[in-house]
């Protein structure tokens, strides 16, 4: 479609008058997933990074490995050092920001041992907790949490280990909730003081949905925990201790008894009744809903993108429906990043790691993976810019506009967008798990040809990923000028008067090339006169974007660019609104939904050609031989996402 130029939106002025302050309030949702509850059995670690207001750029960085350099240290925003180690490992992270124009503020890593760290969801002690082992104020920080583990451990265990003696000497100035897995294990560490803290090896066949709120109630039902020297004779010694049959209660010790508030309760609930809605119940504001539970069916990385995109959809606390702006949603708009970690125990470790990032708040951006074997990003996810306001070379920016301007409406405007990225994304999930597997078997023979298949993929769909979100936004704000005016009833020119029946203003729709498609596909596609026809496996897609007697050209429109046209798939017809444009033609979303899923599946064939030769250039090797795979196709599925294909050769 033909591009827009807006002079400047509401959204982007919006953006630039943001103040430039760095948040004072940080808020996220955390997930886990034990991988004998996952869709295909790998552990997942999540977390959306949330605060009030929204602040700084956030972005993708890759830290690569410096050997036998001693004498380095990491240094906090708040006066916080440790030392670290003479070679320090190469690490992927999503990063909140860049803090006093150094700092990178970590949120989620991964490195090239297969440790992942989520850190941290912030969480509340009470005045007594504090008083008794107060915060240190050069302590250590959520922001130098994820980036000192993974650069310096090779294990869940280890970097458990290392945070614990920190927080026994340093300690720390927060409250936080952490997360580390690895191939092995997964860990979850609750600091509730100065120096005291809880660390409890998670089980594989559980899950969690947790909000800003402690826990951890008693500890026996755990097979392994570490904890703070004083962490139960602390509470006893200040008289703040509480205990539940004769076990000391952590959260109503650390945090006060019965001290739950919607603010975060309501959100652990709707991780429950998303995840197992058989034992969830209705919510109840002073219900302590556990920690860990068993989910309904087998958990998938959608359904975890599902949880972070949630507005308590369908129920009472739905923001749309109470309307009184005091509820927290899980999908906050004022999200600077959401990461789901995916760590797979049948992978070497230096590629066992996928990190689903988005960018943005969830609602409307998408999630794009990233191996912990990458070295490369595309540059717009890697800008590290300092910039409190709209800046057109991050990724963030472009997703964070598109956000803003889709959720002045989650129906008209919202719905759309979703389901765009939605579409785009089961793609993605669907094909990428085969790609890096595939990657791995390369990877034993030749390490340098198989990251550069990495580096491939990741940047080319992250740029298309970009572009998607701009001409969504560019077709939204058309779709809203289009659909601003004042008179919401519909009148009559005959009589001159206004009727009852108000102005039906349809949901937005996104659209797709389907000429594009269908050769990315691999469909066999014929033209005759206004007709295109598409043939593959017995299905039978006919667009006939000729114009029909009930379609009226808008005022200035050019004639023939745009009509109301027919889908006819196996005889079954739909009308749709038809975009015509050099030589191709755009159908709304909507028609690739209503046709056969199964019939869509990305086919997996021979395309050698220049990716091979791509990758036989950068190595200066011939490309590797029969039965592995050789090629990467990475291109955009016009407005409904981005796929990479890759072949098999048998």
């Amino acid at each position: 479609m033909n591009k827009r130029i807006l002079i400047i939106s509401a959204v982007l002025f919006i953006l630039l008058l943001i103040p430039a302050v760095v948040p004072v309030s940080a808020d996220c949702t955390g997930v886990y997933v034990g991988k004998d509850v996952s869709a295909d059995g790998t552990t997942i670690i999540a977390r959306s990074c949330d605060a009030h207001p929204i602040g700084i750029n956030s972005s993708v960085c890759i830290l690569e490995r410096v050997e036998n350099t001693p004498g380095r240290y990491i240094e906090g925003t708040n006066g916080f050092v440790w030392p670290l180690p003479d070679t320090t490992w190469k690490y992927t992270a999503v990063h909140k920001g860049v803090v006093d124009d150094e700092q990178l503020w970590g949120t989620g890593t991964a490195n090239e041992w297969g440790l992942a760290v989520s850190a941290t969801v912030t969480a509340y002690s009470s005045d007594a907790a504090l008083k008794a082992d107060p915060d240190v104020e050069d302590g250590i920080t959520e922001g130098d949490i994820p980036n000192l583990l993974a650069a310096s451990c090779k294990t869940a265990r280890e970097a458990v280990e290392l945070l614990c003696r920190i927080l026994d000497g340093k300690g720390t100035s927060e409250q936080n909730i952490i997360m580390i897995a690895d191939q092995d294990e997964t860990w979850y560490i609750e600091t509730y003081t100065g120096h005291q803290y809880a660390a409890v090896k998670l089980p594989t066949d559980k899950a969690a949905v947790f909000g800003n709120e402690f826990m951890l109630e008693t500890l026996s039902a755990y097979d392994e925990v570490i904890t703070s020297k004083e962490l139960f004779s602390l509470p006893k010694e200040n008289g703040f201790a509480e205990y539940s049959n004769g076990e000391l209660n952590l959260f109503d010790t650390y945090a006060g008894k019965n001290r739950l508030a919607d603010y975060s309760n309501l959100r652990t609930w709707r991780g429950h009744q998303l995840l197992s809605p058989s034992t969830a119940g209705e919510y109840k504001t002073k219900t302590k809903y556990p920690l860990l539970f068993t989910p309904d069916k087998k958990v998938s990385v959608e359904d975890v993108i599902t949880v972070f995109r949630d507005r308590y959809d369908g129920t009472p606390y739905c923001p749309e429906v109470n309307g009184d702006g005091k509820t927290r949603v899980i999908a906050t708009e004022t999200a600077y990043s959401v990461h789901v970690i995916q760590i797979y125990d049948t992978l070497p470790k230096e590629m066992a790691i996928v990190t689903w990032v988005c960018l943005s708040n969830a609602s409307y951006a998408p999630f794009i993976p990233l191996s912990n074997y990458s070295t490369e990003v595309s540059p717009m996810y890697a800008n590290t810019a300092n910039v409190n306001g709209y800046d057109e070379n991050t990724a963030f920016s472009h997703y964070k506009q598109l956000n803003a301007l889709a959720a002045q409406d989650h129906a008209l405007y919202g719905k759309g967008v979703r389901e765009y990225w939605e579409l785009a994304e089961r793609y993605l999930t669907s094909t990428y798990p085969d790609f890096i597997r595939d990657t791995a078997k390369i990877y034993e023979s030749d390490k340098e040809t198989a990251q550069i298949l990495i580096n491939s993929y990741n940047t080319a769909v992250q740029n298309l990923a970009v572009s998607d979100a701009d001409r969504l936004f560019e077709d939204l704000m058309w779709y809203i000028v289009q659909n601003t005016d004042t008179l919401k009833y519909k009148f009559s020119y005959k009589t001159l008067t206004y009727n009852d029946e108000p102005v039906e203003i349809k949901p937005f729709v996104p659209d797709f090339d389907a000429v594009f498609f269908g050769e990315l596909f691999e469909w066999n596609i014929s033209y005759d006169d206004d007709a295109m026809t598409m043939e593959k496996d017995g299905l039978t897609i006919i667009i006939n974007a000729e114009k029909t007697s009930g379609y009226t050209p808008a005022s200035g429109e050019e004639e023939g660019k745009r009509s109301l046209g027919t889908v006819t798939v196996n005889g079954r017809e739909t009308e749709y609104t038809t975009y015509l444009k050099d030589g191709t033609v755009y159908l709304p979303l909507t028609a690739l939904q209503e046709i056969e899923d199964s019939k869509m599946k990305p086919v997996l064939t021979p395309v050698l050609t220049n990716a091979a030769k791509e990758v036989a250039e950068k190595t200066e090797t011939p490309a590797p031989a029969s039965p592995l795979p050789v090629g990467v196709l990475t291109a955009a599925l016009g407005a409904a996402g981005f796929i990479t294909l890759y072949r098999k050769e048998r």
